[in-house]
């Protein structure tokens, strides 16, 4: 049973926590560690199953008068595992559309991934990574230069890239236009190393900052990489080149695909999101 001391606790609240995720499948992946708590969407609804489950009738059904009658507690507890069990049962089954407007984080998704504008995609970038570094303990400022795109009192001068992953498609033919137009643009993140795609880390300053903060916007999730100026143009498995642009002294670039991506991934990695994340992130 719930007791008055156990307190309301949003789906919302519950991701932030650590306490709720999802699965691949958008079903709810977790072990109830909640599940003393009552759950309520945004609107302050139960989630709760209120219908008694099959197992709760059947283990009242073969319940037999014994010869030492249950002690109060003993019968509080057995309730307790029983109402524990039935909302374990039903929790597991919520799917995300739920909990969550999907059709907003499919908006959300859609407006970042097919955001035109060079800059205008900068920004929003550069403002989740923002809020992910404050919510760490960072002391973030904006700095008057253009060299760099934050400041932070742990990691200094912050450059922030990010790049969308498009599938590489091939030109455009009377026999290939249905399959073309009609094949996804974005990688979806299982399909990471089978799919070809490149993206570039351009424009980039070594001298300029201390630490690269560098994102891969996949269909269905978000990874941020984290690299120190020193070692992108020391190591060589980054693959740097410092030509990009004739004159430009100092700036160079270098490349992510899918026969690249695991080095990264295991030696760079900083945050995985799925899109879901993202927009509590942004929201809050």
């Amino acid at each position: 049973m719930l007791s008055e001391k156990n307190p309301l606790m949003t789906i919302e609240e519950m991701i932030m926590t650590g306490q709720l995720r999802f699965n691949k499948n958008g079903k709810v992946d977790g072990r109830c560690v909640a599940m003393k708590n009552k759950i309520v969407d945004k609107n302050g609804n139960d989630l709760r199953s209120t219908r008694k489950s099959a197992k709760e009738e059947k283990y009242h059904e073969q319940e037999e008068p014994v010869a030492v009658e249950a002690t109060t507690s003993e019968k509080d507890e057995q309730q307790k595992e029983v109402n524990n069990n039935e909302f374990c049962e039903s929790f597991e089954k919520l799917d995300i559309a739920d909990i969550y407007d999907t059709e907003e984080i499919n908006i959300l998704r859609d407006r970042i991934l097919n955001e035109t504008a060079p800059r205008v995609f900068g920004t929003i970038m550069e403002i989740l990574l923002e809020k992910i570094l404050i919510d760490e303990g960072h002391n973030i400022k904006h700095p008057t230069t253009i060299h760099y795109d934050r400041y932070s009192n742990i990691e200094k001068k912050i450059e922030i890239k990010n790049s969308r992953v498009k599938r590489k498609r091939n030109k455009l033919t009377k026999y290939n236009i249905f399959e073309i137009l009609t094949l996804p643009s974005y990688v979806k993140f299982e399909d990471r190393l089978n799919e070809e795609w490149d993206c570039n880390i351009q424009q980039i300053k070594p001298n300029e900052f201390d630490i690269l903060y560098y994102g891969l916007l996949f269909y269905n999730k978000i990874v941020i990489f984290k690299i120190s100026n020193d070692e992108i143009e020391g190591n060589k498995s980054i693959n740097y080149s410092n030509k990009q642009h004739k004159g430009n002294i100092g700036e160079g670039q270098f490349h992510i695909k899918n026969n690249n991506f695991e080095y990264h991934y295991t030696n760079h990695k900083f945050k995985e999101l799925s899109w879901i994340e993202l927009y509590n992130i942004l929201s809050n």
